[in-house]
């Protein structure tokens, strides 16, 4: 953990930057989890579940060496709070991620043929979503030379406003997937529907918990 502690020596944006690019290395791994999935490589799964899971300790690590070595000292615009607040917003990220491979791997979930592409889809722009919200983290530090004003602001509010299309576009399909799902329930197993919906929940959180980062990010520019 002593790199982590270097990266506090020239800024504590820097650690906060470190642990969303992690968290996003981590959520990243679902397409090529999710690809296993679809070719029936259960083999090929477990081990994207094991990266997945991997990434989201050393998120967890990051954002508690965050909390405890983040210096009293420093003169910042940002409060504190805000900085604990937003490295939690995005460790939550990490922590669904963990939670979907969860899900698929206890029953060995397997995806309708039927709504494949609408779930790659759906899938998809969860991913763009965390992605964004990434990019956005790593303005944060020249957010903070620009003193959050001038051309910076303009530009955060530009990736903010595409982080919200992707959002609002994860919703749309999520709406479609569950519908194409509500057609097939019959012919599906009662707990397979369960688990998929939930995975589907998850999912749909993804993005969700993306946006509120870069919204939150955003509301810095405010204060």
């Amino acid at each position: 953990m002593s790199s982590i502690l270097n990266i506090f020596a020239s800024s504590p944006i820097a650690p906060l930057q470190h642990h969303m690019t992690t968290v996003n290395t981590c959520v990243q791994a679902l397409k090529p989890f999710f690809k296993a999935v679809l070719d029936h490589d259960w083999e090929t799964v477990t081990h994207y579940r094991k990266t997945i899971s991997d990434f989201e300790h050393e998120a967890d690590a990051i954002k508690m060496h965050f909390r405890t070595h983040l210096p009293r000292t420093w003169l910042l615009p940002i409060s504190r709070f805000e900085l604990f607040d937003l490295v939690a917003r995005q460790d939550e990220i990490a922590n669904l991620a963990k939670d979907i491979t969860g899900l698929v791997i206890g029953r060995k979930t397997e995806i309708p043929t039927s709504v494949i592409e609408t779930f790659r889809d759906f899938l998809s722009t969860a991913l763009a979503a965390t992605d964004q919200a990434n990019l956005i983290s790593q303005e944060l530090d020249n957010l903070l030379e620009s003193g959050f004003k001038g051309r910076e602001v303009d530009h955060i509010d530009n990736l903010v406003t595409k982080l919200r299309e992707l959002e609002t576009r994860n919703d749309d399909v999520q709406i479609t997937l569950r519908s194409q799902l509500f057609e097939l329930e019959s012919s599906l197993p009662p707990v397979d529907v369960i688990f998929f919906y939930s995975i589907i929940d998850k999912i749909g959180e993804l993005a969700d918990c993306a946006q509120r980062v870069g919204s939150r990010i955003m509301m810095l520019t405010a204060n």
